[in-house]
């Protein structure tokens, strides 16, 4: 123990304690060194339990005030659940959320293939959620399929049906082969016809019908003389057949009707083709011909003369002339007339001067001489 001086004015003097010695559990004495180290091991356990008492009281802490902000949030009191409103229309979900309690929020249109247009596809909150009355509901509704994209209709005429069909199928079109159909201009096997035309505006997926050609259309050539020519235009026209007039010429039929055609009726052609006919004039009316002039010809060479040029030559009655006896001192019509082909020249010739003896014959009176 240290001594306390009592007396003077000088200071005290410390006297060092040196420390007892430590006995183990054994009994025996323990080291300083390893009493230290003992020391410092009870520190470093104190230290530890702080440690996780600290972190335990600041876990308590933070659950205790996400609990106060989760009911200050939530305003506390009793949860409720949102109804489920998918499928109803979006006034039909409007009216259900808030006969409830709710608020309607947003709506968002959304394309979809599976709701029909106007439904509800999804609500945020969803159904089920635990909200407190009077919470917003937000809705996304359908605004139905995307609508499909709208094409021009290609020009198929004179394509070929592969050519046609990867056409529209590029398009997005349906391809639809209809049935053969004549055409005079367009080849067999090509596209003739199509049942909605160039340029048409469809949407993608519809149906494009194209009718192949199969080439002009043969029919029964009517036939038609014997006809008026009005009469034969009209029916040549009708079974679709061109008429043409080729000419008119003569013949022992009524004039106007029609006498020859080609082709011939009864044959068949494609429609179109062109049948020309000819028209009968009447019949062909005699030739003019100009009469010879056969005066101070002999009989027998104005006849021939006259038959030459086409004339029917009659011999008339004789009669004295001066002129040689048969040669030709007159003739009806004369000529250089004009008359039809196969007209009669009458000639008159000479028969001679008259007898110019003025005294009879004596005449036997029955008597005779001696």
């Amino acid at each position: 123990l240290p001594v306390i001086n009592h007396g003077g004015s000088q200071p005290p003097s410390h006297t060092a304690v040196m420390p007892s010695a430590m006995v183990g559990a054994n009994g025996q004495p323990i080291s300083a060194r390893s009493a230290a180290r003992a020391a410092e091991e009870e520190k470093r356990k104190k230290r530890n339990r702080l440690i996780i008492i600290g972190i335990v009281a600041t876990v308590a802490a933070l659950a205790i005030i996400i609990a106060i902000l989760f009911a200050v949030l939530n305003g506390g009191g009793e949860k409720v659940e949102v109804p489920n409103v998918v499928g109803m229309t979006q006034a039909e979900a409007q009216a259900d959320l808030e006969s409830r309690g709710f608020k309607l929020g947003t709506i968002t249109m959304e394309v979809s293939t599976t709701v029909a247009q106007g439904q509800v596809i999804s609500s945020d909150p969803s159904y089920k959620a635990k909200v407190s009355p009077g919470t917003t509901v937000n809705l996304v509704v359908s605004s139905g399929p995307e609508p499909p994209k709208k094409v021009k209709v290609p020009d198929l005429r004179g394509r070929t049906l592969s050519q046609a069909r990867q056409d529209l199928e590029a398009l997005k079109l349906v391809p639809q082969l209809g049935e053969e159909r004549f055409d005079a201009d367009i080849p067999v096997g090509s596209v003739c016809a199509q049942d909605v035309a160039a340029g048409t505006e469809l949407e993608e997926g519809q149906k494009v019908t194209y009718h192949p050609s199969k080439g002009k259309e043969t029919v029964g050539i009517p036939n038609v003389i014997g006809q008026t020519e009005a009469a034969a235009k009209e029916a040549l026209e009708a079974a679709g057949f061109k008429c043409v007039v080729g000419g008119s010429e003569y013949s022992d039929d009524t004039a106007g009707t029609v006498i020859n055609q080609r082709p011939l009726g009864g044959n068949t052609a494609a429609k179109g083709t062109e049948v020309t006919i000819t028209v009968s004039k009447g019949p062909e009316p005699p030739a003019k011909v100009t009469v010879p002039n056969v005066i101070g010809m002999t009989e027998a060479a104005a006849k021939k003369a006259i038959e030459d040029a086409g004339l029917v030559c009659v011999v008339g009655q004789s009669e004295h002339n001066s002129r040689p006896s048969g040669e030709v001192i007159n003739q009806s019509p004369s000529g250089g007339t004009s008359v039809d082909k196969g007209s009669t020249v009458t000639i008159g010739t000479s028969s001679g001067p008259a007898s110019t003896s003025t005294n009879p014959p004596a005449t036997n009176q029955g008597t005779s001489n001696p």
